[in-house]
This record gives structure tokens, sequence and C-alpha cells, in this order.
């Protein structure tokens, strides 16, 4: 069973979240700050990571960079904040993708899917 970690602050979205990724049979941590998602990674390592961008504590920005020097995890970006400078700077980071809020829950889907199977045939990205 894969794991997924949801780091978002909207409470609402993170609940959403997990109950989707649950009953889709992922084993499902959420943490609604920058810093509980990092220390939720440290404990328990994700296979794939959805990061929103803006957050109270630490931008996803910062948490991005951060998780990149700890794991080699596919890190997925949901946020509403879509426009053309956030969208290159995930890419240029190097983000496995980007999913504009509200999603419909079966892109979401296809996109872990997608971001698990490729780390399964590239497990070093």
């Amino acid at each position: 069973m894969a794991v997924v970690l949801v780091i978002d602050d909207d409470q609402e979205i993170a609940e959403m979240l997990r109950l989707l990724l649950t009953a889709s049979g992922f084993e499902t941590y959420v943490a609604l700050e920058g810093q509980e998602g990092l220390r939720k990674a440290a404990e328990t390592p994700p296979d794939v990571v959805l990061l929103d961008i803006m957050m109270p504590d630490l931008s996803g920005w910062q948490v991005f960079e951060q998780l990149r020097r700890q794991f080699s995890v596919p890190i997925i970006f949901v946020s509403a904040y879509d426009n053309r400078a956030n969208l290159e700077r995930a890419r240029r980071m190097g983000a496995t993708d980007f999913i504009r809020k509200p999603f419909r829950p079966e892109e979401l889907m296809a996109c872990i899917h997608m971001a698990l199977e490729r780390r399964r045939l590239d497990p070093i990205h």
C-alpha cells in the first residue's frame, strides 16, 4: 500500500483528500502546516506528497526544498494559485505535477498513479 502525505492548511480540503485517498487504498497522512508535514515525512517516509503552496508557517516552496533534500519522492503541488509564474517555478524546481484547485478527483488520482508508476520504473527520481 502506497503512502501519501497531504500537506495543506485548508482543513476541509485536507480531510476530503484523506477520505478520497484512504477509500482508494492509500495509507494517508495529513499535515495542516509545513513543519508538521516535514515531521510526518520523517516519521513515515511517503511514496507521494500532495503539497499546497500558501500555508501559514512555511510556504509550499520551502517545504518542497526541504523534502527534496531528504527524499527522492514525487511531489505534486495542489493549489488554487496556478498562475504562469507558479506553474513555471514548480516545473523549474522539479515538481512531479501541478493540479489546480478545485480539481476533479479522477484527475488527481490519475496524477498520483502516474507518479507512482514513474517512481516504480525509475526509483532514483
